[in-house]
């Protein structure tokens, strides 16, 4: 089989290109911002008590789910979030995790073995913007820890009722009752965005390097190519590859 020898190069170019691409991605990293303050990071967590320890959505009590964060620094509020980018075959996605990297936000956080604790609490959408699939509904949301009064708890956004007042307890009304049922029709509630900062530094340097060797292999192969299509027109045209 004859291969005309400028396919190879052609070939050489293309991968080129995906490569500069893929390096002047890298220059940029995701976070996670407040949609209503983009100056400030997105906070939250797993579903937890006032006093910052991981409880289930069901845990009744004023230590159970009284509408606050599994969280090492602030409970009400929760720790900050952030984004990983993980390229798959239809695009890049993007999931939220803990501040320390150490794996996804969950519902319930899944040392606690909970119906909920495989199922992420927040989702990035097509549009950037990072949606929670619950909601703080109550009285009030920001009552100081250990005072135990207005509590609030969590409440799947896209639900109404399940919540027992006499037992501080929630109960996910049907199909929310069931974790494989909740899809992402059902994180309705906006809480963020996702936005990208430059990299600096050393990391920034790293990758300007093989940027510009990136570039200067393109350019070789393009001049390479262009000689091809000069000797196209003369006597050598008929060169092939066997």
């Amino acid at each position: 089989m004859l291969i005309p020898s400028n396919n190879f190069i052609k070939l050489a170019i293309g991968a080129g290109h995906a490569v500069r691409v893929e390096l002047s991605n890298q220059l940029f990293y995701p976070i996670a911002v407040d949609i209503n303050n983009p100056s400030q990071p997105l906070m939250g967590g797993s579903v937890g008590n006032r006093s910052g320890r991981a409880n289930l959505l069901g845990d009744p009590n004023i230590g159970g789910n009284t509408g606050a964060y599994a969280a090492d620094f602030a409970a009400l509020t929760g720790d900050p979030l952030g984004v990983v980018k993980i390229n798959t075959a239809n695009g890049p996605i993007f999931t939220l995790t803990r501040y320390d990297g150490t794996g996804i936000i969950t519902i319930e956080e899944p040392q606690l073995n909970g119906p909920y604790s495989s199922v992420p609490r927040y989702i990035v959408k097509a549009d950037g913007t990072i949606y929670d699939c619950l909601e703080a509904r109550g009285v009030d949301n920001e009552t100081a820890p250990n005072t135990y009064n207005n509590l609030s708890h969590w409440e799947f956004a896209a639900a109404a009722g399940g919540y027992n007042a006499g037992t501080l307890s929630y109960t996910p009304p049907a199909p929310f009752n069931v974790a494989a049922n909740i899809n992402e029709n059902h994180y309705t509630r906006a809480v963020g965005r996702v936005s990208f900062r430059p990299k600096s530094g050393a990391s920034s340097g790293v990758i300007q390097d093989s940027l510009q060797r990136a570039q200067g292999s393109l350019d070789t192969m393009s001049r390479i190519l262009r000689s091809l299509h000069d000797e196209a027109k003369g006597p050598l045209s008929n060169i092939v590859i066997r």
